[in-house]
């Protein structure tokens, strides 16, 4: 019988991000804006109440249901203006890295000569007890200033299968460089477990080989296309001791 929570166990080697930078629940990281709203009241000689965003079911639910990834590290990105592919970035603790893909791989969606697209390599993994689908969301309400200029990429997500937490993104390109400050703490990832139940994280701080070794058990190039959905296949057969490859299954 299932149990009726969730356990999310999320794992880096890192002792700063450890220390410094969990996955927290998303009420840990209501934006200043919103928490200085005033409370709901009448004022004086009113016959309604002054009403705002503090009292928005939806607004509170989403950040009540939610877990949020927030960045690690200071990070000053650098992007070239229209009609280059130029970029620079610099991340305060000198180690974290950021990865940029192929634009062939998402076709027309958008040029690299307007976007840039910028994928933020995160410390997390992430490894749950039984399947659970999670909403990859952009923190937009948090997005306020020059955050506005980056888009988180949205997805679906089940870290049964597959582990790793990186995060990409796409930001618009000006007539000039521009540079953006992004300040450890800011919101990359608001993480919505698709469940009604209860979800649990615990963290580890494990050493780099321990690490890897859960890492590459979910992102495996043992498949030149697709391989997420064949290791999902035979993960699922052995969990049913059915056949991966259909013999003797009926």
């Amino acid at each position: 019988m299932f149990s009726k929570s969730y356990t999310v166990d999320a794992y880096t080697f890192r002792s700063d991000v450890y220390n410094y930078a969990k996955i927290e629940k998303a009420t840990n990281f209501y934006p200043d804006w919103w928490k200085k709203l005033p409370a709901e009241k009448f004022s004086e000689g009113e016959m309604k109440p002054a009403l705002n965003m503090k009292g928005c079911t939806g607004f509170v639910n989403y950040f009540r249901k939610s877990f949020v990834l927030p960045l690690w590290s200071d990070v000053r990105l650098e992007i070239g203006p229209i009609g280059t592919e130029n970029y620079r970035y610099q991340f305060s603790d000198e180690a974290s890295e950021i990865d940029v893909h192929n634009s062939k791989e998402w076709g027309d969606f958008f040029s690299p000569l307007e976007y840039q697209q910028i994928k933020f390599m995160s410390p997390w993994i992430l490894r749950t007890n039984r399947p659970l689908e999670w909403g990859w969301l952009m923190p937009q309400w948090n997005y306020t200033g020059d955050l506005r200029e980056i888009s988180v990429l949205q997805a679906v997500d089940d870290y049964y299968y597959q582990h790793t937490t990186h995060v990409s993104t796409a930001i618009k390109r000006d007539t000039h460089t521009k540079y953006i400050n992004v300040a450890m703490g800011t919101p990359l990832v608001h993480l919505m477990p698709l469940t009604e139940k209860q979800v649990k994280f615990k963290h580890h701080l494990v050493t780099p080989d321990e690490y890897f070794k859960i890492e590459r058990s979910s992102f495996s190039r043992l498949k030149f296309i697709k391989p997420y959905y064949h290791l999902k296949k035979i993960k699922e057969a052995k969990s049913s001791n059915k056949c991966p490859f259909g013999f003797g299954n009926k």
